[in-house]
């Protein structure tokens, strides 16, 4: 078991980023929309990376969080990564004759949260296809493509 040990570069309310120990690294401690949040910034103990805590990381983290640029709420739906998907497709060669294949995939899972979808819903909807095996194909890449932009973002 190991001992974090809490210290404050400034006096520690709510909304104030402070820094602690947890072990010999150097762990993050502050509030997005009320919520803690805890972030190693896989530093070691050391007075020069102690300076660059207090001195870089932590205006810079709090400057995000004020202005909004961290933790922005973003959409999750399936629709929204699946239009980013669509226009980043747009100049591939075979694109007009997949489009109507994608957009079938999109519509189907249209607003449901990307998070919430899980393999066995994909492995349904794909058996769910009246169509052989094989033409499935361009079904999972474009699953497989709007999922990993989804991770990107």
């Amino acid at each position: 078991m190991f001992h974090s040990k809490a210290v404050t570069t400034k006096k520690g309310n709510k909304g104030m980023t402070t820094y602690f120990l947890r072990g010999s690294v150097i762990w993050l401690n502050y509030y997005v929309d009320g919520v803690r949040k805890q972030k190693s910034t896989k530093l070691k103990n050391t007075p020069q990376n102690i300076k660059i805590v207090k001195d870089k990381i932590i205006p810079a983290l709090d400057m995000k969080i004020a202005t909004g640029e961290i933790y922005k709420k973003k959409p999750q739906t399936f629709e929204y990564y699946g239009n980013i998907f669509l226009e980043q497709k747009k100049g591939i060669k075979s694109y007009s004759s997949k489009l109507p294949k994608w957009k079938r995939v999109i519509e189907f899972f249209k607003n449901r949260n990307i998070d919430t979808i899980t393999r066995l819903d994909i492995k349904e909807y794909l058996n769910s296809l009246k169509i052989k095996s094989a033409s499935k194909a361009t079904y999972r890449s474009g699953l497989n493509g709007i999922f990993e932009l989804a991770n990107e973002l």
